[in-house]
């Protein structure tokens, strides 16, 4: 049997709740395909049916709940997951049947009860849900976020446990050198002066990042000869709140003040790569990043800085309002310096795991 589909699907909620250990993933998938050589001999809907041939089942947006149950162990001195139980619940829309050579061949029968199946699916469904959702529970446990570079299908999977993990990212896991990224906390970031309308230096404490966990990436492509990985990325929303404190002048207007303040982006476009360079370490290989690069292209940037003017409401709201009305001038002049920093704090966190797991750990062996 051959299951297709899975690897387009997209999350909507990912928790893992570190004290249980359990992990639970509310999905959905636009298609599922499952072909197959079949044998079967008795009835469905009380018609007889027998043959021996090809087959499929298609199952159309399905929306589908996996949970597992993960126990720790430790291997050659580190902790490590494994699923010890899992459950699987799946609701498809749609269920389309073709068995082919029913019948010993005959056409017209095979046509028929084909039809019959289709027709009332969904009777068909409920009386082996449970057990086809059993079996598609063990293969996703078994294949739980492995991903082999020799698999011919490795970026398309790499694309989907990326996914996943930063979805699980809502609490840190400490053993891997992973913060929470919901919020992500940069205690202080200092951003210069731009070339053009940004004549200010803006210093930030506190720095809250949120939207990492709601992000979803297209097509992620690892190339192991240039040793780069390339990852297009959509945030809907990433927001920063943040503790400020500027002088200077924005669109030639002077400005002062400091207080809380925030940004959001909205349909935000993050592409970002990694340039590795590989190490050992007690005996084994591991990579890590040498250089990023990020690109980000936001559809619309909302500021919002509090107490500016020493708290004149009506002068600290004009400005917020120019600031809005112009913020595309705005973001492209000190778009760079985001990008940079941006880039080296996501680099940051990726190094963290990359020391602690080896490279045939994470892409299989060469």
């Amino acid at each position: 049997m051959k299951v297709s589909g899975f690897t387009k699907s997209s999350c909507s909620d990912v928790q893992m709740d570190l004290e249980s250990n359990t992990l639970k993933m509310e999905c959905f998938v636009p298609e599922v395909k499952m072909e197959f050589e079949y044998n079967i001999n008795g009835k469905i809907l009380l018609l007889p049916v027998y043959g021996t041939g090809p087959g499929s089942i298609i199952l159309d947006r399905v929306k589908y709940t996996l949970s597992f149950t993960l126990e720790e162990y430790e291997k050659k001195g580190k902790k490590h997951f494994k699923v010890v139980d899992n459950k699987f619940v799946m609701d498809p829309e749609l269920i389309r049947f073709n068995l082919e050579n029913l019948f010993d061949g005959d056409k017209t029968l095979g046509d028929n009860i084909n039809t019959v199946i289709n027709e009332n699916w969904q009777e068909i469904f409920a009386d082996v849900r449970s057990s086809y959702q059993e079996a598609l529970g063990q293969i996703f446990a078994e294949g739980f976020q492995k991903c082999d570079r020799k698999q011919n299908d490795f970026d398309d999977c790499l694309t989907k446990a990326i996914d996943v993990s930063v979805k699980q990212l809502k609490k840190p896991i400490k053993e891997y050198g992973l913060p929470n990224l919901e919020p992500l906390e940069i205690p202080s970031l200092t951003i210069g002066a731009g070339t053009g309308p940004v004549a200010v230096q803006q210093n930030y404490k506190n720095m809250k990042l949120s939207g990492f966990t709601s992000s979803v990436c297209s097509k992620i492509v690892m190339d192991f000869e240039k040793k780069k990985m390339t990852l297009p990325c959509v945030f809907p929303q990433f927001k920063m709140d943040f503790d400020y404190e500027l002088n200077g002048k924005i669109l030639l207007m002077p400005i002062s003040g400091r207080g809380p303040g925030s940004f959001v982006l909205d349909d935000l476009k993050y592409d970002i790569s990694f340039d590795f360079e590989e190490y050992e370490k007690k005996g084994a290989k591991h990579y890590k990043v040498v250089s990023s690069k990020l690109v980000m292209e936001p559809k619309r940037l909302t500021i919002k800085l509090e107490n500016l003017f020493d708290g004149n409401a009506a002068l600290g709201a004009n400005i917020n309002k120019v600031m809005n009305e112009n913020w595309q001038e705005i973001f492209a002049d000190v778009k760079a310096s985001y990008e940079e920093a941006f880039a080296q704090i996501t680099a940051s966190i990726f190094n963290n795991l990359l020391a602690k797991v080896p490279i045939a750990d994470i892409f299989g062996n060469e």
